[in-house]
């Protein structure tokens, strides 16, 4: 037998009355997913300088090691996020990952301490300023911002 009509159903405990009860959109995942491998690049970062000011130069050279393998693993890590973003937001995530995959593979191939440790800073940056990679993000959530409620 069919319930009544206007019968009450049980609510999954997961289902919330603001839940649209699908996936969060495309571009709400991305913001996340790229927000969080920024957080992650800081905690890196961090934990290599923590290791330089103990005098560590080995502990301090693995972290920037880390800090460039994570960068350069962008673009491969986020195909299954770009593929249901619309084309121009795909094409401007691909092409700005593609540009810090590029320079943490050079930084990389050269075994270059420095040059890992400069990944994503200017030549002008100040401490307290985002990087270049949180900037990529703030540029992204302007240009692609995620549907209203998503986020």
């Amino acid at each position: 037998m069919y319930p009544a009509r206007h019968a009450k159903l049980p609510v999954p405990p997961h289902i919330t009355p603001d839940s649209d009860m699908t996936h969060p959109p495309p571009l709400t995942l991305l913001h996340s997913w790229l927000e969080e491998r920024a957080r992650e690049v800081r905690r890196v970062e961090g934990q290599a300088l923590h290791e330089l000011e103990r005098q560590n130069a080995r502990g301090y050279r693995d972290g920037m090691r880390r800090k460039a393998e994570l960068l350069a693993g962008l673009p491969k890590a986020s195909v299954p996020l770009i593929d249901g973003l619309p084309e121009d937001a795909a094409q401007a995530v691909r092409e700005g990952l593609w540009r810090f995959a590029r320079n943490a593979g050079n930084a990389l191939s050269l075994d270059s301490v420095f040059y890992m440790s400069a990944l994503l800073y200017p030549e002008d940056y100040r401490e307290g300023e985002a990087n270049d990679l949180e900037r990529f993000l703030e540029e992204l959530r302007a240009r692609f911002p995620a549907p209203q409620g998503a986020a």
